[in-house]
């Protein structure tokens, strides 16, 4: 397994200001016995950077640089696909989802309600010791109920209309208790959303889905001070059923780069 990651670069904006303001300060003050009158051509070189500033992170904007986007000009399915963050008011969706659309394949790793990301070890050996009375699905669904209402699961639903076909489990790496790879945690690049599973309805797979998750997942990151993303995926370049964390040529199409990897 590898972590990927991607770096938001829009935490530099203000590095980039004050490093170009203050260059022309420090550089005037260091000759000021040349210049008549320091203060006011200091000023000029602070105003002179800011402006240099403005106009690099505006040409950067206009470039598309800092904005991750899908293209769906080949796919008509794409135009119909709304991605949402989880909210109270999409837990019906949520449920919705698991119930009758997640796993329809006979994927091995169904029935699932994606509860085990934001569980603790000791609370998952609880949960598994039910399975025997109240069957599988049945106990998975009744723990999901309680940590939506307790707001313990995050991530994105994905929506064809007003039904819901997909789903992401993404969320700040520190809300994660044990599903995060400990090799990951000890190699953070700073303020960090962790991608940690994809579920999309089998008859929408091969549609971009997934890649849109990821787009929205890092402009939201982007927009609320987060400095990278990362995932989790396996080395290797084939379909894996119980690669739920992401196959590594979907990170790579999105311009993550891996920055750690541990063996076995």
């Amino acid at each position: 397994m590898i972590k990927i990651s991607v770096k938001l670069r829009e935490a530099r904006a203000l590095g980039v200001t004050l490093i170009a303001s203050l260059a022309g300060m420090v550089c005037c003050g260091m000759f000021d016995f040349i210049f008549y009158g320091p203060k006011p051509i200091q000023i000029f070189f602070m105003l002179a950077g800011l402006i240099e500033a403005v106009r690099r992170l505006y040409e950067r904007q206009l470039s598309g640089d800092e904005k991750f986007e899908f293209d769906v000009s080949d796919n008509s399915l794409m135009k119909t696909i709304t991605i949402k963050p989880l909210t109270s008011e999409l837990t019906k969706d949520y449920l919705d989802f698991f119930d009758n659309r997640a796993f329809t394949d006979g994927n091995p790793n169904g029935p699932c309600y994606c509860t085990s990301p934001n569980q603790d070890e000791a609370t998952i050996k609880k949960m598994v010791k039910k399975f025997k009375i109240f069957g599988v699905k049945k106990t998975l669904r009744k723990y999901a109920v309680k940590m939506l209402n307790e707001n313990k699961i995050h991530g994105y639903l994905a929506f064809d209309g007003d039904v819901s076909i997909g789903w992401c489990n993404a969320a700040d790496i520190e809300s994660y208790s044990g599903f995060v790879p400990q090799f990951a945690k000890e190699n953070t690049c700073g303020k960090t959303i962790s991608i940690v599973c994809f579920e999309i309805a089998p008859e929408y797979r091969g549609n971009v889905i997934a890649s849109a998750f990821i787009d929205r997942v890092c402009n939201d990151a982007k927009e609320n001070g987060y400095v990278a993303v990362e995932g989790y995926a396996k080395l290797t370049e084939n379909r894996d059923n119980f690669d739920f964390q992401g196959p590594i040529q979907l990170y790579r199409k999105a311009g993550f780069v891996e920055v750690a990897r541990e063996n076995g």
